[in-house]
């Protein structure tokens, strides 16, 4: 199958122009499919290249026929990660290569390909609870069905897979049930965006607060004071969770929070524990 080469990045807001395969005018070859097949077909792919420190990005053209582009052998199987953007801001190609150079798959769905229901990201209009709550159903119905076509894939170590979800995108990681999932990151999301409870106190108020089965898919969270926060972080929620981490960073850093180096360093870290357990 052909892949297009791309360099835009899926969001659920913001400008740009973004790879579609429906026409402008009326409707086209893609209108009967389900918005999760969309942004599955729509995705930003950033590919590990064997032999190489570098990578490649390119989207998904839906048969993920990515063995030749890697330069990899049939039978090498990758771990994959699937990357969940809120509606502030895209997931950053910084991430995603710096990723793919560490030997991982990073997979992106574009939520702008949604046609029969598009995202709740009205900016100011919402809050990040709001915003998490409203789309919560929908980016949990992607991210189900974008790891139901990954693990078909005969190049996906099924074992290894890994979500991480960016501000109120992280709600939808946070609260799944963690089947499947090697391990959660969830970047400038406190896990209550709330002012209900203070400390150990917290309790999850809403359908998109808390997190879901940290024993089974273990979480690495992370929060910085470029997002505000309500009375703490992640770390009430973990429960018996011996393999989640929490780092809350009181400084300001850039929104690519994950990009930080001592954030990427424990990232790496977070992840080699669940490759290597």
């Amino acid at each position: 199958m052909l892949l297009m080469l791309a360099v835009l990045l899926p969001a659920c807001g913001g400008g740009g122009t973004h790879r579609t395969e429906t026409r402008p005018w009326g409707p086209g070859p893609m209108d009967d499919l389900s918005d999760p097949e969309r942004e599955w077909r729509n995705a930003l792919v950033v590919l590990p290249l064997r032999g190489s420190a570098g990578s490649m990005i390119t989207v998904n053209d839906g048969g993920l026929a990515f063995g030749a582009l890697t330069g990899a052998s049939h039978a090498t199987r990758w771990p994959v990660i699937v990357l969940i953007a809120g509606c502030e801001r895209p997931v950053s190609p910084r991430l995603m290569r710096a990723l793919a150079e560490q030997g991982y798959v990073t997979f992106a769905p574009d939520s702008r390909a949604r046609l029969r229901q598009p995202l709740h990201c009205e900016g100011e209009v919402l809050s990040d609870l709001d915003r998490a709550t409203r789309n919560l159903a929908p980016r949990q119905a992607t991210i189900n069905y974008t790891f139901q076509k990954l693990q078909a894939q005969d190049w996906v170590d099924t074992d290894r897979m890994f979500l991480i979800g960016e501000r109120d995108g992280a709600a939808a990681v946070a609260t799944l049930s963690g089947a499947g999932i090697a391990g959660r990151v969830l970047a400038e999301w406190d896990c209550l965006p709330t002012d209900a409870g203070h400390g150990a106190d917290r309790v999850a108020t809403s359908a998109a607060s808390g997190i879901r089965n940290a024993a089974v898919a273990p979480v690495f969270a992370v929060t910085s004071a470029v997002v505000p926060t309500h009375a703490g972080d992640c770390s009430p929620f973990l429960g018996d969770s011996p393999h989640s981490a929490v780092l809350a960073l009181h400084a300001k850093h850039s929104p690519d929070v994950l990009t930080e180096p001592v954030v990427f360093t424990e990232l790496l870290k977070f992840l080699d524990r669940r490759i290597f357990r």
